[in-house]
């Protein structure tokens, strides 16, 4: 994982374990994160295949804060 990629994903891992996004609500769009930490669509895309394989998120349609919904 990039430097760039790990910070961003070390950033939103933070902010859930924080509560910032609460259990069963949907986290932003690619598109709008990518927009927020100026980078790719794609790279947000590798930040939440990362965070959902290490149990911080579960990707249905949307993508989702595991727990009630």
């Amino acid at each position: 994982m990039r430097k760039q990629q790990f910070s961003i994903f070390e950033s939103l891992k933070e902010d859930i374990i924080r509560g910032v996004y609460k259990n069963g609500t949907l986290l932003p769009s690619e598109n709008t994160l990518a927009k927020q930490y100026s980078v790719s669509r794609p790279t947000i895309a590798k930040v939440y295949n990362r965070l959902q394989s290490n149990g911080y998120i579960k990707k249905t349609k949307r993508i989702r804060i595991p727990g009630h919904s």
